[in-house]
Formats: structure tokens, C-alpha cells, sequence
């Protein structure tokens, strides 16, 4: 091509600097010329011109000019300033336009690290050194390391060698002033690491990027010399080989690192190792973890490393010094505020189209109003964000509501969420004046979230400072938006929504607008929080409406020449969503629009080859990682988690900046957990399946990982914050049979088994929604483990596996998975019987316990009674067994109750209530004996509860009375065991579940106000660990709706029991989605239920739909008769 015809034109001028130029005129019209991709288009409506450019043209000219690269140091530098500096130089002549970037990063990084590196090298081969450099080499282990860190490292080293000038001090000295004079971290933080690359058609970019070239240039010109005289080179059977230049490619060899010095040689390792033909250099050190993670530069790999000589580095220095324990996991809840930010770019939507129609409506909104809360609503993709970002003069600013001043507030769930964090954020940026960090200053309002009066403290701080900002701006009003609301996870206590005040709380001229998606895309949580908030008014927008569609065709012009068809193909194709439009427009550009279809794969398949030209080959292997790594998990990935999966143990500006390029590719879902990504389009999942070598790389990373966590020393269960990620890599590896069959995992998969059995039992109180559904996938995949374990005869602790399946099974439970807990547990057990392994009596009355109860649950009465029977066997032999202290007593005495009560029930809700009462008058004599005999105390206590609980529940129809004294001594107890503390030993009955059977008991005497008392109270507790996200037993909760709604009907209030009975059927619908179990027979009732109040207030269509629907559900009439005495 022509250079005249390129957009920018690159000359090299005598002084080293560099000029462009703009191809301004149309060659038809002469009109304005902007370039899209890789094309010229004419701005003029009625000019058709395109043509074909490229952008990456002057990427490639500097490349080409040899007066800015020093071509000596590829032959005479050490192997990893060579190998850095000539993938710089290809990067440049390919015109990856992101992969510059990022290299330029990674090269500032190795000039600075190297030379550091290589002095600490040399410190730990003198004692004298180790001890003068003890605070540099303590500081360097104490935290993971940022790059100023390394550059204040640096500082401190030439401050104690001031006087040295040997070849490595003067290549550090230089860079260092480098990095001083240019401010190259702050550089490299705003303007490559904020999570967005920049486009490479800014003049001032390219500007700074041929300063930085040259800067790097400029430091290796210095220190040619000094750079040859550093001998770098690995040892290896006696003979040292030279790592000089590029000779050794991305391979080399194996051995130790050495370095020469002052004719000294100095042992590199452990801060440059060789690991597998790869060159490795330190990047941090994790004290509390005891790992270090190193990084292979050439390659583009970071790896963990534990045990690692490191470590012992570290306890030395501990002996002499306090060094500080930071630990900065991606697991962290401490973000640096560009971290903050680039999550926030990424979640957002960049676009900067005008809302002009929304903007309108706002404007009326504030008319219309003297003050007021208002809630803005749109689906997701649709660009809330931005149009947030619009009117936010510290945002896009492309808006001004006239007489007004906007400020927006942006909640995400990495860290804007948290109440008191908002309180801060909300008084800083009302405080804040205008981009020059002019600020209200005085005594400002305190605001203690935990008051009751919160609202209104928060609503006085918000006055004070907004009329404040009126008079100083002389505006009229104020508008503070928060936007995202629905980012708000489930939180325990008060969250933002508790914060906000009413309308009536505000002054005239001050408005709060609140932003979230529509109703049918909100959690219940949110929803809830909306319920409880009165809004002035609301707007409500979806895609179908023809001004947002005007936008999008808009959006579309302003980016390329298209006419009606097009843009209607293109709008169809993106699901009429900002965020998916970029991939279809940007695909568009580079092919056009044929290749536009309503197949989105094909577009996907376009973009992921765009990246691959604009990144260069290393760092787009790096991004495809993290795109498989998305499409093997499971489940959502957070931002945390897939950051720890790709190997990064800190929340890096590289993993942000592919994260933000990967994020048409993939869904967002909100969770407790926070955002969660996956992949939500089958056909990407299918592309992605065409890596097989990324997916094994991938999974042998992930093995290793795991191999890391479960031979940790020193440690025999997981760390809270590293059992998610362990179930996250099980469930990918598990269901993966290359990686599932492999002999590195069959041979550690006994250690994991072990340290999640000990991490279970250690663990108090209920497990949040993610680690339970981590551990219901586990329990589903883990027999095929075992399978292959004993198919191959590795050595393995059969009751450890079995103990593991039945902690797992106990969760199931409490969750309802019923079938599945049944038929996995009875698998294993079979594994196990057909290879001719045997478990411990003591095992299998466990499982036999767990199976009747399951069955029980499920209806299937022979075979729950057939388990009944075995379990007493078994449990007749191991009492033979037992010792006869008080520690073998108390274990014989616990499982019998247990037993004799799970009995009961099943007796009591097959209607045999004469057996039910003669296995718990059984239990009274028992618990009787127990005293007599000295048992611990809350062992006795334990028992009365389950048994005081099931007696009661028996007999709540035929004596309430005594049912009254047997439940409500249940619940004094239950409350006594909190005495006990973390010593307390588990209970069978749950405090709802007591109030659900004593709300019962008052419903049998007629005292409504306090069975509704507990109803209420029971529901309370449900709702909170909701919100807290712990795992909810959605049968209780439908029970507890059910109850309500039977004391509603027979109170005569038929319309409010028809409310809580269509909440008890919301539950069932939760669980199936959810895929768990709900008793059909009580399903079966409440809609039988529903049907009797429809019928009273005359509503016949509706009654027969839900009798219709009752007749279909398949359920057992012996329990439904039982159940269906008294509408229980």
C-alpha cells in the first residue's frame, strides 16, 4: 500500500524523534476521514468512500528503524534481557498493537528485577552481606511485591553500595534513575495497567510509545558494556554452560543458575532457578503460605513453588528480625484503587453513545419533583453504566442536567459494597468540587451504620454536603447516583439499601437515583430490598424500545457506513446489547458484514483471531487460558477465583487488561460470591474445545496446584480461603477423564480425600451456597475417582472415602438432595464390596443410618426399613466392641439415639404412632441410664433435645399439651448448649425446626398470636441466612409457609393463606430449579391446601388448576393421610 494512503505516516528525523501525520480528505469528497479496524471511512452521510488501511503501520516503521534498537545486546546481554528485548522487536514488526504494550511493561520489569535479583544473589553467599542487607532481604519476603516495591528495593541497595561501580551496581544505578526521572511505575500503572489497553490510533499514545522504546534503548546503550561482563550461565554435571543472547531459544537445559561477578561465581538460585527448560525469576514471596511464585518471562508462565529453599531464608531472617506477615492472595479483601477501577471498567460498558431520550426523562423526573428517590431500571447490557457515566462529571462527562450537580457512586461486589466503605466513598465524593481535588472542608456529620436512626444520619450527611455543593456551584439541585445496586450480594446485617433515606428525609434540590436491572433479572434479595424502599418514581427500560433502538442504530453509525438491513442483522445478532455489539461491529470491520450471522460463534471466531493479531502469539496463549479456564469450571468463576486459576495469586493489571478483551465472550451472573463469570453460548464452548493443548496445559496446572494445597507441611486440612478453589479445581479435573485417570492425580487424590474430611469436621456452622454446591458436585464425580483408584490397586484408606461420602451426605441432606445422597452413597459402598475391600462396623453403621433416613425421607419404606434393620445389627455388634469408658459409652449412647429417633420418625409418619412412642419411651429409659451412669452432661442434653422434639412432634394431635412441655424444653435446652461454645457438640433438631413443631403445638390449642409468634420468628431466621448466603433447607421453609398459611384459614382470612401457600409453592419451584428434593406429599398438600381457599372466595378456575395439579404429583397415601390430619 501506498504510505500516502495509511492513516498515520511515520519519518524518522535527524533528531530521534518522530512525526505523524493524519490522512485528512476524502479521496471523493474530500470530507473528514476516521479509521474503524483496519478501514478509511468518509465521515460525509452522502459519501460511500472506504478503504482498506493499516493501522498497525507505524508499529511496523519503528520496528524497522535501526536507530532506535541496539541490535548487539540480542548477541552479547544475558539470555533474559536478550530474549525480552528481541520479543519486544518482533512484537513491533508483527504490529501487535495490545502485545507492545504489555511487553514494554514486562521489559521495564526485567531491567529493574534482574540486576536486584542478581545483587541478593550475591548477599546470601556472604554472611557478612546477609547480615548488613537483613532489612532489604526481609522487606523483599515480608509481602507480595508490587514494582514500586522493587524499585524502593532497589533504592535501598544502592543507598548501602553508594560507593560500588562494578558492572551489575551501574546497570542498576541506571535503570534506577530511569524509573526515578520518568516515574515509569506511575507511567505503567495509568497507562498500560489499568485493565484497558489503548488504541493505537492516539497521536499521544504513539508518542509515548517511541519514548519508551528509546527510554529502554537509551538504558542498554548505557550499560552495553556493563551488560557484557555479566556472565550469566547454568551448571550442570560440572561444566558451566553460557546463557548469552538468544543462542539457548526458550530451551535452556537443565541445571543451576550461576552468575560471575568480579571473577566470583555466585550461586543464583533460589531467586533464578532453571524449572523444566525454563528460566524462572523471583516475584514474590507468600509468608503465611509458605510459597513463593516465580516467573518464566520468555514463556509468559508463572508457577508456585512449596516447599521452596526460599522458605528457609525466611526463618532465618525471622530469628534476628520481625519481619511482617502480609499475605496478598487473590482471596485479599485489600485493593489497590486502579484494581478497584479496572474492575469496574471491566463490568461496565465503555460505550460512549448519548442517551439523549433517558437523559430527557431524567430531566423531567427532577422537574416533576421537589426532592425525591428515584430508580432507573434496564436489562442487563443495556448500558446502565454508562449512562450513569454520562452525566458524571468525573466520569465520561459528555452531559450536564441543567441547574444541576451530578455525582455517581459505583458499587461492584469486589469493594464498593461494603456499607462502611459507602459512607466513606459517598463523603468523599460529596465533598469532592470539581477534577482539581478542590474539597469541602469542616466538621462533617458521623454516620454509625449500626443505629437505628441510620437512614436519617445518612440522610443529614448527604444534605449538609449537597446544599454545600449547590451554593458553591449555584445550581439548583443536587443528584447523587448510585448505580448497580443489584451488585449489592447477599450481606449479613445491614447493606447499602439499609443506608439509603427516605425522600421525606431529604431538602428540597436533593435527589438520590438509584440504578439496577429490570424485576425479572433481580435476586430475591434485591428485590426484597426494593420492596422495602418507596420510590418518587421509576423508569423502566427493555431492549424492544424504539428509543434505546434508535441508540443502537446510532451506536452503529457512528462506527461504521451501514444501511437499514445491516444494522437491523447486526442489532439481531447482539441481542440488542451494547456489550455484544462491540464483538459484532468489531468483527464487522475486519471481514464484513457476510460474516455477520445469527450464528455468534462465527463472530466469536473473528474476535478471538483479532486479539491474537493485536496481542502477539505469548500473551494471547495467556488469554486463551483464562478463556478455557472459564469454559472447563462448572460453575461461575469469580474475579478471585479465575485470578487463581490462571496461576495469579494477586488480582494482576495483565489478568484485568484479558479479562476486559475477554468479557463479550462471556456471562456475568451476580452471586454471593460476587460477580461470576462463565461461558454462556454453547458454540464457544465447542471453539474452545478445539485447544486441547491449552485445556492440558491447563489441568496439569491445575494438578500441580493441587498437589501444592494437599502436601502443604505442616497442615492436614485446607485453609478456609483455599477450600473453594480446591473444590474448583476438583470439579474441573474430576470431570476431565484425561486428567481424572491420570497417575499424578490417582496418586494424591487419597491426601485430598483426607485433608477434605478433616476440613469438614473442623468446619462450624452451615456452609455458604458455593462451597455447598462445590461439595454436591464433588459427591456426584467422586466414585468415578475411586474407581480407577481401585481398579489400578493404588493404596488407599477405604475409611477415610467412606467418612468423606458420609460428611458430604450430610449436607445433602440438610439441602434436600435426597436422591442423589441415596444413590451415590449406596455406589461407593458397592465399589467397595466388589473390589473386596471392607469398611469399619462403626463406618457402616454411619452409612446404613444415613441410607434408612434418606429412604424414609423419599417414601420408599421397605427399603428405609431394610436399612433400619441392618443398622441395628451392626450396631449390636459394635457395642461388643466399644470400650467400656466414658468416651465409648457416650459415642454407643449418641448413635443409639440417633438410630431409635430416625425410627421414630419414619414410624410416626407412616401413622404407626404405637411403635413411634415405644422407640422414644425406649430413648427416655435410655437417657434415664445415661444419668445413672455419669455421661457428660451434653451428651444427656443433646439426646433430651432430639428425643423432647420428636416426642412432641408424635404426639402434638392427640396430647398438645404434653407436646407443649416436651418442645418447649427442647428449646431451653437447645439454647443451654450455647454454654458450651466451640466445644459444643452438633444437635439433630435446628432452632426453626423446634419453633415450626411448638408453633404447631399452639395452632392444636387455639393460640394463634403465638404460633404466628414462632412462624415469624422461624421465617426471620431463614430469611437472614439467606441474605448471609448460607445453604437454606427449602423444605423447613415450605413447611413454615405452609403452617402460616394453615393458621390464616383458620382464622377465616382465606385471601392472606392463599399469600403464604403460593409462598410455600415458591419454595418447591426454588428447589427444582436448584435440583434438589422436596417431600412430594407435602407439595402435594399445600396445593390441596391452596385449592380449599380458592374454592371459599369463589375462585373455581384457579382451584382446579391446582387441584389438577395434585392429582399428577406421584406421592404415598399412607404419609399424605398422616399429613393431612388437622392441615399440619
Amino acid at each position: 500500500m501506498d504510505g500516502e494512503q495509511a492513516l498515520w505516516k511515520y519519518n524518522s528525523l535527524n533528531s530521534g524523534g518522530t512525526k505523524l501525520t493524519q490522512l485528512e480528505a476524502c479521496r471523493k469528497c474530500s470530507g473528514a476521514l476516521n479509521q474503524y479496524g483496519s478501514k478509511l471511512i468518509c465521515q460525509n452521510p452522502h459519501c460511500d468512500f472506504v478503504e482498506i488501511t493499516f493501522s498497525s503501520g507505524w508499529f511496523e516503521e519503528l520496528g524497522n528503524d535501526s536507530s532506535i534498537w541496539n541490535k548487539s545486546i540480542l548477541d552479547q546481554a544475558p539470555y533474559l534481557i536478550a530474549y525480552e528485548y528481541d520479543k519486544l522487536h518482533k512484537l513491533f514488526l508483527s504490529g501487535s498493537t495490545y502485545g507492545v504494550q504489555l511487553q514494554i511493561k514486562d521489559m521495564f520489569e526485567v531491567l529493574l528485577k534482574f540486576p536486584v535479583l542478581y545483587i541478593i544473589s550475591e548477599i546470601l553467599e556472604s554472611k557478612k552481606k546477609k547480615y548488613e542487607y537483613s532489612d532489604i532481604l526481609a522487606f523483599m519476603l515480608s509481602k507480595p511485591l508490587s514494582l514500586g516495591d522493587w524499585q524502593q528495593a532497589a533504592g535501598a541497595i544502592l543507598k548501602k553500595e553508594n560507593q560500588r561501580h562494578d558492572p551489575i551496581m551501574c546497570i542498576l544505578r541506571d535503570i534506577w534513575k530511569i524509573y526515578n526521572a520518568k516515574q515509569i511505575v506511575s507511567w505503567r500503572n495509568d497507562r498500560i495497567g489499568h485493565g484497558a489497553l489503548r488504541l493505537d490510533s492516539n497521536f499521544e499514545f504513539q508518542k509515548e510509545i517511541g519514548q519508551m522504546i528509546r527510554l529502554i534503548t537509551e538504558h542498554l546503550n548505557n550499560c552495553e558494556r556493563h551488560y557484557t561482563e555479566i556472565k550469566l550461565m547454568v551448571k550442570h554435571k560440572g561444566k558451566y554452560n553460557p546463557l548469552i543472547g538468544l543462542t539457548k531459544g526458550s530451551d535452556v537445559g537443565i541445571g543451576m543458575p550461576y552468575g560471575i561477578l568480579n571473577n566470583q561465581y555466585i550461586r543464583l538460585d533460589p531467586y533464578i532457578q532453571v524449572i523444566e527448560g525454563g528460566l524462572y525469576v523471583f516475584d514474590s514471596y507468600y509468608n503465611q503460605k509458605l510459597t513463593a511464585t516465580l516467573i518464566n518471562y520468555p514463556a509468559g508462565e508463572k508457577i508456585k513453588q512449596n516447599p521452596t529453599r526460599i522458605l528457609d531464608i525466611y526463618k532465618s531472617l525471622q530469628k534476628n528480625l520481625t519481619v511482617q506477615h502480609v499475605d496478598g492472595s487473590a482471596e485479599s479483601n485489600i485493593y489497590l484503587r486502579s484494581q478497584v477501577d479496572a474492575v469496574q471498567k471491566i463490568i461496565d460498558s465503555s460505550d460512549l453513545e448519548s442517551f439523549n431520550e433517558l437523559i430527557e426523562q431524567v430531566e423531567n423526573m427532577l422537574s416533576a419533583h421537589d426532592r425525591g428517590i428515584l430508580l432507573l431500571q434496564m436489562e442487563n447490557g443495556m448500558g446502565k453504566t454508562t449512562f450513569s457515566k454520562m452525566i458524571d462529571p468525573f466520569g465520561y462527562a459528555r452531559h450536564n442536567i441543567k441547574g444541576t450537580v451530578c455525582r455517581a457512586y459505583y458499587i461492584n461486589d469486589t469493594f464498593s459494597h461494603v456499607p462502611s466503605t459507602f459512607v466513606l466513598k459517598i463523603t468523599d465524593l460529596l465533598r469532592q468540587i470539581d477534577n482539581r481535588d478542590n474539597l469541602l472542608e469542616g466538621v462533617l456529620p458521623d454516620v454509625n451504620i449500626y443505629a437505628v436512626t441510620v437512614k436519617e444520619q445518612m440522610a443529614h450527611l448527604i444534605n449538609v454536603l449537597c446544599n454545600e455543593q449547590r451554593k458553591h456551584q449555584t445550581a439548583e439541585k443536587m443528584l447523587l447516583i448510585i448505580d448497580g445496586i443489584d451488585e449489592i450480594p447477599y450481606y449479613e446485617g445491614i447493606s447499602i439499601m439499609g443506608l439509603i433515606p427516605t425522600a421525606e428525609m431529604l431538602d428540597p434540590g436533593n435527589y438520590i437515583l438509584l440504578t439496577c436491572r429490570t424485576n425479572e433479572e433481580l435476586s430475591p434479595f434485591t428485590k426484597k430490598q426494593l420492596n422495602l424502599t418507596t420510590f418518587s418514581e421509576v423508569i423502566a427500560l427493555n431492549k424492544t424500545d424504539h428509543h434505546y433502538r434508535n441508540l443502537l442504530v446510532r451506536f452503529i453509525r457512528s462506527r461504521i457506513k451501514s444501511n437499514a438491513a445491516e444494522e437491523a442483522k447486526l442489532i439481531e445478532t447482539s441481542d440488542g446489547k451494547l456489550v455484544y455489539l462491540q464483538i459484532i461491529i468489531r468483527a464487522y470491520m475486519e471481514y464484513g458484514i457476510d460474516w455477520v450471522d445469527t450464528q455468534p460463534v462465527v463472530a466469536e471466531k473473528h474476535y478471538i483471531n483479532i486479539l491474537k493479531k493485536l496481542y502477539g502469539e505469548p500473551y494471547f496463549q495467556n488469554m486463551l487460558r483464562m478463556l478455557i479456564a472459564i469454559t472447563l469450571s462448572p460453575t461461575g468463576l469469580s474475579v478471585k477465583m479465575l485470578s487463581r486459576l490462571c496461576g495469579e495469586e494477586e488480582i494482576s493489571f495483565r489478568f484485568l487488561c484479558f479479562l476486559q478483551e475477554l468479557l463479550p465472550l462471556v456471562n456475568i451472573q451476580r452471586s454471593t460470591k460476587g460477580n461470576q463469570f462463565s461461558i454462556h453460548k454453547i458454540e464457544a464452548v465447542e471453539f474452545a474445545d478445539e485447544y486441547k493443548d491449552v485445556q492440558e496445559y491447563l489441568l496439569s496446572l491445575f494438578l500441580k496446584e493441587l498437589h501444592l494445597l494437599s502436601f502443604s507441611k505442616g497442615r492436614l486440612s485446607y485453609a478456609e480461603e483455599d477450600l473453594y478453589f480446591v473444590l474448583t479445581l476438583l470439579n474441573i479435573i474430576i470431570r476431565n477423564e484425561y486428567a481424572r485417570t491420570s497417575e499424578e492425580f490417582i496418586s494424591i487424590f487419597p491426601s485430598i480425600i483426607e485433608h477434605l474430611v478433616n476440613t469438614l469436621s473442623e468446619h462450624s456452622g452451615v456452609l455458604d451456597e458455593h462451597l455447598n454446591q462445590g461439595f454436591y458436585l464433588l459427591y456426584l464425580q467422586i466414585n468415578k475417582v475411586v474407581h480407577e483408584i481401585l481398579k489400578v490397586k493404588t493404596s488407599f484408606n477405604h475409611e477415610m472415602y467412606m467418612r468423606l461420602m458420609n460428611l458430604l451426605c450430610i449436607e445433602l441432606l440438610s439441602s434436600n438432595y435426597l436422591e442423589w445422597a441415596a444413590r451415590y452413597l449406596e455406589e461407593g459402598l458397592n465399589l467397595l464390596s466388589h473390589y473386596g475391600h471392607a469398611i469399619s462396623i462403626a463406618m457402616r453403621s454411619e452409612c446404613y443410618s444415613k441410607l434408612a433416613i434418606l429412604h424414609s425421607k423419599m417414601g420408599n419404606k421397605d427399603r428405609a426399613e431394610t436399612y433400619f434393620q441392618l443398622e441395628d445389627e451392626v450396631n449390636a455388634e459394635l457395642d461388643k466392641q466399644l470400650s467400656k469408658d466414658v468416651k465409648g459409652k457416650s459415642a454407643a449412647f449418641i448413635r443409639n439415639v440417633s438410630s431409635k429417633i430416625a425410627q421414630a420418625v419414619h414410624y410416626k409418619n407412616r401413622n404407626q404412632p404405637i411403635m413411634a412412642k415405644f422407640q422414644l419411651d425406649r430413648l427416655l429409659e435410655e437417657i434415664v441410664k445415661a444419668e445413672q451412669n455419669n455421661l457428660p452432661q451434653q451428651y444427656i442434653m443433646v439426646a433430651k433435645i432430639d428425643v423432647f422434639k420428636a416426642y412432641g412432634n408424635t404426639i402434638k394431635r392427640t396430647d398438645p399439651n404434653k407436646a407443649f412441655d416436651y418442645i418447649q424444653k427442647a428449646i431451653d435446652l437447645f439454647h443451654k448448649l450455647d454454654e458450651y461454645g466451640d466445644e459444643k457438640i452438633d444437635v439433630g433438631a435446628d432452632i426453626c425446626d423446634l419453633l415450626l413443631n411448638l408453633g404447631q403445638v399452639y395452632r392444636q390449642l387455639n393460640q394463634y398470636d403465638d404460633a404466628m409468634e414462632c412462624y415469624d420468628k422461624a421465617i426471620s431466621i431463614h430469611e437472614d441466612q439467606s441474605r448471609s448466603g448460607k445453604t437454606r433447607n427449602l423444605e423447613e421453609l415450605m413447611s413454615l409457609y405452609n403452617s402460616r398459611g394453615n393458621l390464616e384459614r383458620d382464622r377465616g382470612r382465606d385471601e392472606e393463606s392463599i399469600d403464604f401457600y403460593s409462598l410455600a409453592l415458591l419454595q418447591h419451584k426454588i428447589a427444582i430449579k436448584e435440583g434438589k428434593h422436596i417431600n412430594n406429599n407435602l407439595y402435594r398438600n399445600v396445593l390441596l391446601s391452596r385449592y380449599d381457599a380458592y374454592l371459599k372466595l369463589g375462585e373455581k378456575d384457579k382451584a382446579n388448576m391446582d387441584l389438577d395439579l395434585a392429582n399428577q404429583i406421584p406421592y404415598d397415601p399412607e404419609l399424605a393421610a398422616q399429613m393431612l390430619k388437622g392441615k399440619l
